[in-house]
């Protein structure tokens, strides 16, 4: 599904008292791209994924998902956050089954969509196992299976790997990339990490701080899969960079 962001402004608190941290934010994003989200913290990164999911609705402007406005949530919509957020009393099935619950779907099929999942994210055999005994990649792994389960058109995520240590973030940038090119939903990631958003997206937006607005769109053109170590791929990360330190 497209997404349609139209002067949309956000403030919390009111008169003396008031923060606008979202200004006039114009965005399209067309259906199946992948998109990426850069910013200082306090920029309204993740203020704008809350809009767009439809979790904050007191906001100016409008958003509209193929071409209906956002009026909250829906299952054409699923977010993954920075904490993956399961419950630990329950098994990994039963955490990512949970996103299809009111569903019209018998055991059966219930339970063959979640074993298609868990087949995707790679955590094959560890369908009985609680949220303790995971390492953080495999509980994000469980989040983002969960988040994907009822099949939305639109995948959110609020620095998902944010939490992790390099080198499983690295690992799971590519079964992210991997696990979209599978269903491929539009996706948009908020992200501290530059490197992470060119990596993974087609465009990559630059917000800018005090209040949140957009300073650049980017679009990313070295093909996948995409080498961080190419010159083409280090100097678009060099000149993301400048922007947002400038």
């Amino acid at each position: 599904m497209s997404v349609d962001i139209l002067h949309v402004g956000k403030t919390f608190g009111a008169g003396t008292q008031s923060l606008t941290v979202l200004e006039d934010i114009n965005l399209s994003i067309p259906k199946g791209k992948f998109i990426g989200v850069v910013g200082a913290s306090g920029c309204g990164k993740s203020t704008l994924l809350r809009l767009i999911a439809g979790l904050d609705r007191d906001f100016t402007g409008s958003i509209h998902i193929n071409g209906r406005s956002v009026d909250g949530p829906c299952r054409d919509r699923a977010i993954v956050f920075q904490d993956h957020r399961l419950y630990p009393w329950l098994t990994v099935h039963d955490n990512i089954g949970l996103g299809i619950e009111e569903l019209p779907l018998t055991a059966a099929q219930r339970n063959q969509r979640i074993h298609a999942l868990i087949e995707l994210v790679g955590l094959r055999g560890f369908d009985k196992i609680y949220p303790a005994q995971l390492s953080g990649g495999m509980a994000q792994r469980a989040a983002i299976a969960r988040a994907l389960i009822a099949e939305p058109d639109i995948l959110l995520m609020d620095e998902p790997l944010g939490a992790l240590d390099s080198l499983t973030r690295s690992y799971l940038q590519d079964e992210l990339l991997r696990i979209w090119e599978d269903r491929r939903s539009t996706a948009i990631i908020v992200t501290h990490d530059v490197e992470e958003a060119v990596f993974l997206c087609d465009t990559v937006v630059v917000m800018a701080p005090r209040p949140g607005r957009i300073e650049a769109r980017i679009d990313v053109p070295v093909a996948r899969p995409r080498d961080r170590s190419a010159p083409e791929f280090v100097q678009l990360k060099k000149s993301i960079l400048q922007k947002l330190i400038r």
